[in-house]
């Protein structure tokens, strides 16, 4: 045996001593096996690496999507035969939630979490108390303690979630009201080379008006 592997360790399912193979090996020869729960077939704890023994429940990646969404080995959209998931390909999982209007479930329930939620934080716009649902927006009192993805990619779940764990930060504000504070906040009334480049911008489509 290896020098500098110890040699005697406590298993972590039966709490009986044995002598470990590597100092990395946490169960005995016994416990480090386990029935599959789909197939039935026996395989080792230690080979998928899991930590704890509660955590092997399937033998093969297969085995779990069969038993996570039922497979038939079918595609879901189309019929072909494939060995796993419910797809056959990205193409044929886009056509299946646009034929079940997945994406408009999807964000309605969005919409109606937001909804709850500026409810809860009044309902009406804290400046000029507009209370129209469709123009009111969610803004942070406080910028520096907002809550930014990594990578800058905002969705609906990230939103609702960052809004949930900061509410105390939140307040209601209508759209007119929210670009208002938004415009002191970054200081762009005191930037004129900003607002030279606005009219120069805008410059030709007054023109046009002025035409029409």
């Amino acid at each position: 045996m290896n020098k500098y592997v110890a040699d005697k360790k406590v298993c972590k399912v039966c709490k009986k001593e044995f002598k470990p193979e590597s100092n990395g090996q946490k169960f005995c020869n016994k416990c480090k096996t386990k029935k599959c729960k789909y197939c039935g077939k026996e395989f080792r704890i230690d080979k998928w690496g899991f930590k704890k023994r509660n955590e092997a429940l399937f033998c093969s990646r297969e085995c779990y999507y069969n038993s996570r969404w039922k497979i038939n080995n079918k595609c879901k959209n189309c019929g072909k035969p494939i060995k796993n998931g419910r797809y056959c390909s990205k193409q044929c999982q886009k056509d299946f939630w646009n034929k079940n209007d997945y994406h408009i479930r999807r964000k309605k329930k969005y919409w109606e979490d937001k909804i709850v939620l500026i409810e809860e934080l009044g309902g009406k716009c804290e400046w000029c108390g507009q209370k129209d649902v469709r123009v009111l927006d969610i803004n942070h009192k406080d910028r520096n303690k907002k809550k930014r993805p990594k990578n800058l990619s905002y969705t609906w779940q990230r939103r609702l979630k960052e809004w949930k764990e900061n509410k105390n930060n939140l307040q209601i504000l209508c759209a007119n009201c929210h670009r208002i504070l938004t415009w002191k906040q970054m200081g762009y009334a005191n930037n004129r080379n900003y607002i030279e480049i606005a009219k120069k911008r805008l410059k030709p489509y007054l023109e046009q008006t002025k035409l029409k």
